[in-house]
């Protein structure tokens, strides 16, 4: 199965990614969600916050809210699949004040439940690091990419 990660940074091939400690997921806006979604976390799986984060399909990469400035072929040993659309389920559950739907939809996600609703299905990967093959799309300039360091 091919892998690729979405990123508005220049990446070498072999380059190593790990998780960012300034991502989504540690985004004082996010917080209260991720919070939540970790909660629900069973103990063998990898938290959100110590993720790097995959697709298998390049066209989810923007709506599972990565960058797709450079798209990047990757491989990584071992992944656990979720459909983002049950954490996006959880999110309208919580807003609308039923705790105990938004808790089922957390289980899903962490479960790899396809979402119910196929249409709206987002399955996203999760590793602890991903080595970069290769660049497969370029949507920028490549003096547009931030440089790492």
């Amino acid at each position: 199965m091919k892998l690729y990660h979405g990123a508005r940074h220049f990446f070498p091939c072999a380059f190593e990614l790990k998780p960012q400690h300034d991502g989504y997921t540690h985004q004082p806006e996010s917080q209260a969600l991720e919070d939540f979604i970790d909660l629900h976390r069973p103990y063998d799986k990898l938290s959100r916050k110590q993720s790097v984060f995959l697709s298998d399909d390049i066209d989810l990469i923007d709506p599972a809210g990565g960058f797709i400035d450079a798209v990047y072929l990757v491989e990584a040993d071992k992944t656990e699949k979720s459909d983002l659309a049950w954490y996006t389920h959880a999110q309208i559950m919580l807003e609308e004040g039923n705790t105990e739907l938004a808790a089922q939809a957390a289980l899903n996600y962490w479960s790899g439940e396809p979402f119910t609703d196929t249409t709206q299905r987002c399955p996203e990967y999760r590793c602890s690091t991903a080595t970069v093959i290769a660049i497969v799309e370029l949507n920028a300039d490549m003096d547009e990419l931030e440089q790492v360091p």
